[in-house]
This record gives C-alpha cells, structure tokens and sequence, in this order.
C-alpha cells in the first residue's frame, strides 16, 4: 500500500541513516501526506533538503520541525545554515546563536558567523569565530580553510599549509 506513512517514513530512515539523500526524500516526502506532527520527519526532510540545496524548502521543514520542538540545538544551527545560504543573515544569526544559547559546543555557527563577520570586513571577529569553531572541531573542514587563507594574507605559509593540510584530511 503506497500510503503506508509508517511504512514510507521507515524506509526513509533507513535511506537517511545511509546518507541515501536522494533515496531518502519522496519517501519522507510520502510520510508527510498523513504524518503532520512528527518532529524527526521534518527535521530529517529539512537536512535532506539542505543537502540537495532546496534551501527555502529546508527552511519551511525546519522551523515546522522547530514548533514541535523549540529547543533543538542543532535544529536552530541548520536551520541558520539554510537561512545562510538564502542570504538571509539577520535570521541565520538569531537562529546560530539561539542554538550556541543551548548547546555551546556545536562548531557550524561559529564558522558561520566568522563568514558573516569576514564579509562585513570584521576581520578580527571572523577570526575569532573560526577560532572557536576548530576548539570544538579541530578538524571541522571550511574552519581550517578559512584560516589557511588568512596565514596566507598574513605571509605565514607554514601556519596556512598546516591549516589545509588538516581540513583537506578530513573532506
């Protein structure tokens, strides 16, 4: 039976839980047609969407997701990433920082911010949120970019190489 929502939701679990984005999706999508309050499946269409670049879709999936549940650290930081990618920073930033607010330790929104603060020429804030970002993960990827192209501008080709050797380690 094509509209067995429990059954459609199951399987996109299992396709999610695979990083099977593509696979993943109808059957959430599926879920949806009888599943309404559902905090995961929304939450789980949101990221599955933020991987495939539908932003103004994840944004819609995540803030349902977010009025069952208003607390969701990571949530709120995915959210601000779909937020950040529409160009929308004054909501990306409310909705980073509402996530550090309850989980502190979550190194997306400092990176983030530190980009947001890099395009306002705030060149000491950006580099302080990238800073933060790699002392909760050292090895968080864009971070380490990031600040390989600073020692870069700053002439420090030992620092910069050490910085995308450790981000190019870990794509």
């Amino acid at each position: 039976d094509p509209h067995l929502s429990d059954a459609h939701r199951t399987l996109a679990d299992v396709y999610f839980a695979k990083n099977e984005f593509d696979k993943a999706r109808p059957h959430y999508e599926a879920a949806l047609e009888t599943i309404t309050k559902d905090f995961r499946v929304y939450d789980n269409l949101g990221q599955v969407l933020l991987q495939h670049k539908d932003y103004g879709k994840a944004v819609a999936n995540f803030n349902i997701a977010l009025e069952l549940k208003a607390n969701s650290p990571q949530t709120l930081s995915n959210l601000g990433t779909a937020q950040f990618r529409l160009r929308q920073f004054r909501e990306a930033t409310d909705s980073f920082n509402k996530a550090l607010a309850l989980k502190a330790d979550l190194a997306d929104p400092h990176y983030y911010l530190g980009d947001m603060a890099r395009w306002q020429n705030k060149e000491q804030e950006a580099l302080a949120e990238y800073y933060k970002a790699l002392k909760i993960d050292p090895h968080h990827v864009d971070a380490n970019y990031r600040m390989g192209n600073h020692f870069m501008k700053e002439d420090k080709p030992a620092q910069a190489i050490r910085h995308y050797q450790i981000g190019r380690a870990h794509v």
